[in-house]
């Protein structure tokens, strides 16, 4: 057994923050590459409070396996309601994982992509254009490797739609869920997942939840394994998407082995609990 030195005393502290040094439970129990990115912008460790991201900045990655970065192209997004808020930006800012974070995903394909966010209202939605919150290809879907986008898109009414490739800009499947007052202007957890159930897209606000499902169907035949996980305003479909950023991971379902809509209930639970995304 190992020598420690603990000091103890009888004075209290009035340091603020102390209590946020506490492991994020989403991460209880999991083994190294489970989830190889995850940040947080309540959590001052992860983000400094109140400061608006530049290009270049570094994004602390909760899991402690690497740190990601941001990704601006012009005007700084804002730091608002312990989140990061991308109304009006028409340019490229997103906070991105670390190169090689989706390596193990790559090879299994048996992943989760979440991120918490206050969705647009109805008259800010996406009118004819898609509107990217999540990607990894470099630019376009329809022109790298990707992972998975997630967007706003209206192709008849006002969807979160998700499309996963099988090469190119092919995609095996479109998962869409209707939006509707439930989730205009609401703080939702959005979540992504394929497994060897199937594929899933829910999205979850304190009013209500909505979820489609699909076959897993064919694994993508790209390489995506050096592209980045992008969350906010990334650069395929760059337009205003008016939504407030506070948490996202990606999950390689392979290593965790979780059912995901309990990890996605479980985490919503403890999010709502800390009550600081507005």
């Amino acid at each position: 057994m190992g020598n420690a030195i603990v000091f103890k005393t009888a004075a209290t502290t009035t340091a603020v923050g102390l209590t946020k040094l506490k492991r994020d439970e989403l991460l209880s129990g999991l083994g190294a590459g489970a989830v190889p990115f995850l940040f947080d912008f309540g959590f001052p460790w992860c983000w400094p409070a109140g400061v608006n991201p530049v290009n270049g900045n570094t994004v602390k990655d909760i899991s402690e396996t690497a740190d990601g970065s941001w990704n601006v192209a012009g005007a700084s997004p804002v730091f608002a309601g312990n989140g990061i808020d991308f109304t009006g930006l028409l340019a490229r800012a997103d906070v991105r994982g670390p190169v090689g974070c989706l390596t193990d995903i790559n090879t299994t394909e048996r992943f989760m992509v979440v991120l918490y966010a206050k969705l647009p209202a109805s008259v800010d939605w996406a009118s004819a254009s898609i509107k990217t919150m999540f990607q990894s290809a470099a630019s376009a879907y329809t022109t790298g490797a990707d992972l998975l986008t997630i967007s706003q898109s209206h192709p008849t009414t006002d969807f979160i739609s998700a499309r996963r490739q099988t090469n190119g800009g092919s995609t095996v499947s479109e998962l869409q869920v209707a939006m509707g007052a439930n989730y205009y202007g609401q703080v939702c957890q959005i979540g992504y997942w394929r497994n060897a159930a199937g594929t899933g897209l829910r999205v979850k606000s304190a009013l209500g939840a909505v979820i489609s499902t699909s076959a897993i169907g064919s694994d993508n035949t790209g390489d995506f394994s050096a592209t980045q996980p992008k969350w906010g305003n990334p650069p395929a479909f760059a337009a205003a998407n008016n939504h407030r950023l506070y948490r996202g991971w990606v999950e390689n379902l392979s290593i965790s082995g979780r059912d995901p809509l309990t990890v996605l209930d479980a985490d919503w639970t403890r999010v709502a609990a800390r009550a600081v995304f507005s």
